[in-house]
């Protein structure tokens, strides 16, 4: 397994791969199957670049099914946790750290993704730089302000921007850990 990259989106949902990254369902989408923009191919793109992905959601055990189910991207997907696994949700660092060892990897090899202000401060609790994403109706500069190293409108606007982004910079300067 390559490096990992953790978000937080579907509730919470955390991916991990060679670096970090959250991509977000809101709770309000999930009786109308709609989905986040970008998400399932910004987890294919890291997954394709050698990332583990990790999903790591506040949201509880049937509210996760079915939010993971709506992102349809089980494919990119090599761990998952929710609020059942840990004690404490978001800002405790509780599921970040669970992700993070569910795939074997320490907080400096992951970057990850969130759309709220507690995404933003669980990861610095946790010592994982975090990419902001407007996805979740907070503004650039409240994710910034609680220590966002990035921010940016949405997945689909990460993907694009993805070897430019901390979490491209970051796959890009971590050696392979997958062979040792």
């Amino acid at each position: 397994m390559g490096r990992e990259w953790v978000t937080d989106g579907v509730p919470g949902l955390v991916y991990l791969g060679r670096d970090a990254g959250d991509l977000r369902v809101g709770a309000a989408h999930l009786g109308q199957g709609v989905k986040l923009p970008g998400a399932a191919d910004l987890l294919r793109a890291c997954k394709q670049r050698g990332l583990a992905v990790v999903l790591a959601s506040s949201a509880d055990e049937p509210e996760f099914n079915a939010l993971r189910g709506a992102l349809d991207a089980e494919d990119a997907i090599d761990a998952a946790t929710f609020a059942g696994d840990v004690e404490s949700s978001k800002p405790a660092p509780d599921l970040i750290q669970v992700a993070l060892e569910r795939v074997g990897m320490l907080a400096e090899e992951a970057v990850f993704t969130g759309d709220t202000v507690w995404d933003v401060r669980a990861c610095q609790k946790a010592r994982v730089p975090c990419i902001g994403l407007l996805s979740g109706g907070i503004s650039g500069d409240e994710l910034t302000a609680a220590g966002a190293a990035e921010v940016y409108p949405g997945p689909a606007d990460l993907l694009a921007a993805l070897p430019g982004s901390l979490l491209g910079r970051h796959d890009a300067g971590q050696p392979d850990r997958s062979a040792s």
